[in-house]
């Protein structure tokens, strides 16, 4: 099992909602846990589950939830 961090970096993202205003879109950590295989020392395959978090924060009218599940392929080359 392997448990992990990512951070996400957002840059100058926003939400903008027509007639109503602009959010800001948070940065911050995301946690994560992970379980992989690998075969034969070359071919790796993961499955990692990040934990939800919001986009957007410190807003009484808005709130969001957003979840992700990656799957990593990997080929060792050298």
């Amino acid at each position: 099992m392997k448990i992990g961090a990512l951070i996400r970096i957002t840059g100058s993202s926003k939400i903008s909602v027509e007639r109503v205003a602009e959010y800001e879109i948070n940065s911050g950590w995301i946690g994560n846990v992970g379980i992989g295989y690998i075969y034969n020392d070359r071919l790796s395959l993961e499955v990692r589950q990040n934990t939800p978090y919001s986009l957007i924060v410190n807003e009484a009218e808005w709130c969001s939830q957003y979840r992700s599940m990656e799957f990593i392929l990997g080929i060792r080359v050298f």
